[in-house]
């Protein structure tokens, strides 16, 4: 059976990116219009990101649904130019959620820090229940000033959980190439978090 997200609808895609030039135009009444189409996909990425048992067990699908909505809600729309655009930042609104959840639920349980983060959640697109997401972030930021695109295909294919044809097309980029991207990210973040 084929598994056809709404990113390998090509109506679903066309109808986002329509709305999202309402947004630009100043139509609000458009912007509900997307979060309406895209609240089961935010929720499937969701259930992806916090599948395995993450360092916030209190936290749950809907909250981080939440929280990321309102993160993309508070966001300049006009930087929204198509689909891909949007599930570039909604990706990020995702990682910058769980993270922020996560360092309010370590600083109020006072863990230690250097605690060595495993990287099998990595490897398969989920988040393991040992995976120390603040080191990840860290981690993330300093990859970040290697090469954009390898955090972005973290976050695309870790948070967002997205295929590897799916994150090449919100990257607009050949599968292969993503492939490698994802490939030597996952090799530095092992290396860096080891």
């Amino acid at each position: 059976m084929i598994d056809r997200r709404p990113m390998d609808r090509p109506d679903e895609t066309l109808r986002v990116t329509h709305l999202l030039a309402r947004i630009r135009a100043g139509d609000q009444g458009a912007e509900e219009r997307v979060y309406e189409l895209l609240a089961d996909e935010l929720k499937r990425v969701a259930r992806s990101m916090l599948r395995g048992g993450p360092a916030t067990p209190t936290l749950g699908v809907s909250d981080l649904v939440n929280e990321a909505y309102l993160r993309i809600a508070g966001a300049a729309p006009e930087s929204w130019e198509d689909r891909r655009h949007f599930v570039r930042y909604a990706a990020r609104a995702m990682r910058s959620a769980l993270t922020d959840r996560v360092r309010a639920a370590r600083a109020s349980k006072r863990k230690p820090q250097g605690e060595r983060v495993p990287l099998e959640g990595l490897a398969s697109s989920q988040v393991a229940g040992d995976l120390d997401l603040m080191a990840l972030d860290e981690a993330l930021d300093r990859l970040e000033q290697i090469d954009p695109r390898l955090t972005e295909v973290v976050q695309l294919r870790f948070y967002g959980g997205l295929t590897r044809a799916a994150a090449a097309q919100a990257m607009g980029l050949p599968e292969r190439e993503v492939r490698n991207l994802w490939e030597f990210a996952r090799a530095w973040l092992r290396e860096a978090l080891d």
